[in-house]
């Protein structure tokens, strides 16, 4: 651990993170763009290892990480702090910390030789998790999207569909009715999409909400 803050740049490192962080709420993962090395309980002992891009060293840079593991230069709480008073619950901590260290200049990695064993699936997907993306959307809209990786214009259009279709069947799965659903994809696709609006955003989330609300799937275990 200590071997990864050698570098006076590096201000953040965790074991599970993406180096693209959406322009459209939903989970720091939401995109596919990965990068985790964890030890999973299910099944036992088994690594969960991925890498985005591909690399044979032993940490990728990213923009966000998630909070099962952190680990912040000291330093830098002069300048950032864990807002408390934005969130509510157990939600969004993490990667809205990650935002306030990529402000400051300094790089975040998601390092592959850190290995810990996850004992539980984390599933907390709940209310309260939709609500607090929406939260951290809103405070770091004018900063997103943002990338440590470069991408073509495809790969972030697919990177904000895929997040945001996942955001939508998650708020879906927690209760939320027909209008709110729509109403958030459109306010999502007119308000945050930015420079990379095109039209595969639109008609593939049109195919998307008509499919799930007339042929209505079976609740999926998040």
């Amino acid at each position: 651990m200590l071997a990864h803050f050698d570098d006076a740049k590096t201000g953040a490192i965790g074991i599970a993170g993406t180096p693209y962080a959406p322009a459209m709420p939903g989970s720091w993962w939401g995109s596919g763009l990965v990068n985790i090395a964890i030890l999973k309980d299910e099944p036992p002992g088994k690594l969960n290892l991925k890498k985005y891009p591909p690399t044979a060293a032993n940490r990728n840079e990213v923009i966000l990480l998630d909070g099962v593991w952190i680990c912040i230069r000291k330093s830098l709480f002069s300048t950032i702090r864990f807002d408390n008073i934005s969130y509510k619950g157990f939600h969004f901590y993490d990667v809205d910390t990650c935002m306030q260290i990529a402000t400051t200049g300094f790089k975040i990695y998601s390092v592959f030789d850190i290995l810990l064993h996850h004992f539980t699936k984390g599933n907390n997907m709940n209310h309260s998790w939709n609500e607090n993306a929406l939260i951290f959307h809103k405070k770091w809209r004018r900063a997103l999207p943002v990338s440590c990786v470069k991408l073509s214009y495809a790969e972030k259009c697919d990177a904000e569909l895929k997040t945001l279709k996942e955001y939508i069947y998650n708020l879906i799965y927690n209760g939320g009715s027909n209008r709110e659903v729509y109403k958030i994809a459109i306010l999502q696709v007119l308000g945050f999409y930015k420079g990379y609006a095109c039209y595969k955003i639109p008609v593939e989330l049109l195919k998307y909400l008509v499919k799930y609300f007339v042929k209505p799937k079976a609740p999926r275990t998040i």
